[in-house]
């Protein structure tokens, strides 16, 4: 059975032990994504997110701590949501302490160097241009646009060409500093472990201070479904994507479950 135990800090741990596997990943959740945003910064926590790989003052650079995660056999990466942002580490159990110190070293101590950051934007901008090409990935974003219109529900979460020649390192750090706090993160580690493995957290984790300032709530968008809304974007390829969707029920709604059982009937299927 999974516990949750809730630290000095306000930091949420959950564990869940699993029995015949020899490894562990080791999970930490923010609640921040891009609905969070303004249209100057929007994108910008997806860019955290591939900032955080870039050097930190104990491991300088993302060689450093690449070779040190494979040299260990890990499995590692991070993604970046409408209102949350993950980042992860899955290793053998007897490296347990690896994955936290350097998930905690990655998260709270990253250098977010001016040089780094400005090539990193153009990685963030050739990964747009890739989404735009894949018209099966584009038209997600699209249909989210035309459900939800111009508000930070209906922008692209990686941004665009414009706000990511707006975001310079100030920004992205008052950002980070104002959601990345111990009281808005979630520390999940599943595997091979046992209660001893709190000490380990409370040790990296349990060490953050609580801040004092409020975290900025995401605007809520008030949608009411009203006339068809239809988006099309010509593309010269031999197929066409097409998206349809309709207004539902909220994430807590217990009538879910019946909600994607439907949609697996009416198009989860290849018939």
């Amino acid at each position: 059975m999974p516990k949750k135990i809730i630290l000095k800090n306000g930091a949420r741990v959950i564990l869940e032990p699993y029995a015949g596997t020899e490894a562990v990943t080791v999970l930490v959740l923010f609640k921040v994504g891009s609905r969070c945003e303004n249209k100057g910064i929007n994108g910008v926590s997806h860019f955290i997110e591939h900032m955080m790989f870039k050097g930190t003052k104990k491991r300088p650079n993302t060689q450093i701590i690449t070779r040190e995660l494979d040299g260990l056999g890990a499995e590692y990466n991070a993604f970046t949501a409408k209102d949350h942002t993950g980042y992860y580490i899955k290793i053998n159990s007897e490296h347990k302490e690896v994955a936290l110190d350097m998930l905690f070293d990655m998260l709270f101590n990253s250098k977010f160097d001016a040089k780094e950051l400005d090539r990193e934007r153009k990685v963030i901008l050739e990964e747009i241009h890739m989404y735009k090409d894949n018209p099966m990935m584009h038209i997600e974003d699209m249909f989210e646009t035309t459900l939800f219109g111009d508000c930070p529900l209906g922008w692209s979460i990686a941004g665009d060409a414009e706000s990511m020649g707006k975001i310079d390192r100030a920004k992205m750090v008052a950002y980070r500093d104002a959601y990345y706090q111990p009281q808005n993160m979630v520390v999940s580690i599943a595997g091979k472990i046992d209660d001893g493995v709190i000490k380990v957290v409370e040790k990296y984790f349990g060490s953050l201070k609580k801040s004092s300032k409020k975290i900025p709530e995401a605007k809520k968008v008030d949608f009411k479904p009203g006339a068809v809304k239809i988006a099309v974007e010509y593309k010269d390829t031999e197929q066409v994507q097409l998206a349809l969707g309709f207004p539902a029920y909220s994430w807590w709604d217990k009538r879910r479950p019946v909600l994607r059982l439907m949609s697996n009937i009416l198009g989860g299927t290849m018939r």
